[in-house]
């Protein structure tokens, strides 16, 4: 739940510790409870809510999540940056990468959680988003399981 208290922890600790900080949950859908959203949030340095994201490619037909149905947000970020957010497979598509240079982003944030077999595409598609956006990408996969997936814990 985006304001439950996971949410409320993540923003104190950010608030706290005055750092920003990305978090994932999966969001209730009330219009299709068997598929929820997997969404994204940035907190800044105060504990606020500053940017808020719905990923809009589920990997089908392994995912369950409902398609986003927010768009790509850039905003302000730390230290006068553009920033963007995009979740996991929509970094497979140039399109989102484009979108978020098109609104201003100089840093592209992919959060994700790919197994193993998918770290090469993983990584030209970081790449290549960010060579031709003229951007950074910042992009952490996952470690560890989630029970279903035994995710490949990368970041570039």
């Amino acid at each position: 739940d985006r304001r439950g208290k996971e949410m409320q922890a993540c923003a104190e600790a950010c608030r706290h510790h005055r750092i920003w900080g990305c978090f994932s949950i999966m969001e209730r859908n009330p219009a299709a409870p068997e598929n929820p959203y997997n969404s994204g949030l940035i907190f800044n340095d105060k504990g606020e809510e500053v940017l808020y994201y719905r990923k809009l490619h589920p990997w089908c037909p392994v995912e369950p999540w409902a398609p986003g149905d927010l768009g790509i947000p850039v905003i302000d970020g730390p230290n006068g940056c553009k920033l963007a957010l995009i979740i996991c497979h929509d970094g497979m598509f140039p399109e989102m990468a484009r979108e978020c240079a098109y609104k201003g982003a100089e840093i592209m944030i992919r959060t994700a959680g790919y197994t193993a077999p998918i770290r090469h595409a993983w990584k030209i598609t970081n790449q290549s988003n960010a060579f031709q956006n003229l951007m950074i990408t910042a992009s952490v996969c996952m470690s560890g399981t989630d029970g279903s997936f035994d995710s490949m814990g990368d970041g570039m």
